[in-house]
């Protein structure tokens, strides 16, 4: 592995310029508040961003743990999320996988390249193609692919174009399964566009349509971002997270990921339309799947396991018998929502590890090519990361 140096380094602003800036963020900041929120982790931890062909923001960011002998889990998260999200569960699946956490291109601690895609398919193909040159790049053959809700559905049209390189696909809490239903118009009570309800649908609509996005709203809002993602994050996980130091390190977390530059966040309008209904649904698309594919749902999670029902029905008919044992099932984990990894850590570790047991229990042979010319900065300090050992933004 060679150890680019144009722009590898992060370079920490100053007091002043720190505290006189609109928008509190920076490549420095946001490493570091990873490394705040990976420092509960006691399993061996490697930070990597792995540059791609094109700009200096092409490249992605992953955390890398578990021995490379074990079968390879590729997780990739959901909408405005990221990768260290998953701090509750890598000591577990580092026993058990070669896990390597993923920020999608433009999201996360990953490059932020202008994203100028005009269509759907542009929108899919920005992060598909992204990830099978990063795949190809750090030398993987094979991989476990779970994606976890916007990423679900990213990670099934992964799978869907490129089945040779998936072993499994698990779809976690997957967004965009189905599409809007035929009968599902303007809500009766926002029809008039003379009342208050009206004005704020269209509104909505009209910012959407523009994309506007969450993350838009966090930069514009500058100084007071930080108070309003703080609040959001105390809201969602009240009574998850009980020391308050790892509630201040998730929204510094937060924060860092939501008011970096923008750039995949743009695809949403894309791939959604408002109210979570899929642009092009993947429940009409996964019968030509040609890997195993399981679903995990949070028992209280808002997306609906029925349009996985519905899915994995035409795929039977089509495709016939499960190819392993945990293929064409549906899991649901009881007491979570749709953060079902972070609300029940160790059942969900559980489960992930059951559904895997066919790839863990054999004598599994290499999914990993060494690429010695891949540009991989590594870090391969046991808790803490190295905030400087990382790609500017």
């Amino acid at each position: 592995m060679t150890n680019p140096t144009d722009g590898a380094t992060r370079h920490p602003a100053s007091r002043w310029t720190r505290l006189l800036r609109w928008r509190r963020t920076s490549a420095t900041e946001a490493a570091q508040a990873e490394a705040n929120l990976l420092g509960r982790c006691k399993a061996i931890l490697q930070i990597q961003d792995t540059r791609l062909d094109g700009g200096s923001q092409n490249f992605i960011h992953s955390i890398v743990a578990g021995a490379a002998s074990n079968p390879t889990l590729v997780c990739l998260p959901g909408y405005g999320s990221g990768s260290g999200f998953l701090y509750r569960n890598l000591d577990d699946l580092s026993k058990h996988f070669c896990t390597y956490a993923v920020d999608w291109l433009g999201t996360g601690l990953s490059g932020r390249p202008t994203f100028d895609a005009k269509s759907r398919e542009e929108a899919e193909d920005f992060f598909v193609s992204s990830l099978a040159s990063w795949q190809e790049k750090i030398g993987l053959k094979k991989m476990i692919l779970m994606g976890h809700s916007l990423g679900g559905y990213l990670a099934a049209t992964y799978a869907l174009r490129h089945p040779e390189h998936v072993e499994h696909l698990i779809l976690v809490c997957p967004a965009a399964i189905a599409g809007k239903p035929v009968e599902s118009g303007i809500p009766k009570r926002v029809r008039s566009a003379w009342t208050w309800r009206g004005q704020l649908w269209r509104f909505i609509k009209l910012m959407w349509t523009w994309g506007v996005t969450p993350q838009s709203i966090v930069r514009l809002l500058g100084p007071w971002g930080p108070d309003l993602v703080g609040t959001y994050v105390s809201s969602r996980f009240h009574g998850l997270v009980a020391d308050p130091q790892e509630v201040r390190d998730l929204q510094a977390y937060f924060y860092q990921i939501t008011a970096a530059k923008g750039s995949g966040e743009f695809a949403l309008r894309h791939i959604m339309t408002p109210f979570a209904w899929a642009v092009h649904a993947l429940e009409g698309r996964l019968e030509n799947l040609e890997v195993p594919v399981t679903f995990i749902y949070g028992e209280d999670d808002w997306m609906d396991p029925a349009a996985a029902e519905r899915a994995l029905k035409r795929l039977r008919k089509k495709q016939g018998a499960p190819k392993v044992a945990s293929d064409q099932q549906i899991v649901s984990i009881p007491d979570a929502g749709h953060f079902v990894f972070m609300d029940q850590p160790e059942l969900f570790d559980k489960e992930l590890v059951e559904v895997c047991s066919a790839y863990i229990n054999r004598g599994h042979e290499s999914t990993k090519d060494v690429q010695e010319d891949a540009e991989v900065l590594p870090n391969t300090s046991a808790k803490v990361p190295i905030v400087e050992a990382a790609v500017a933004f």
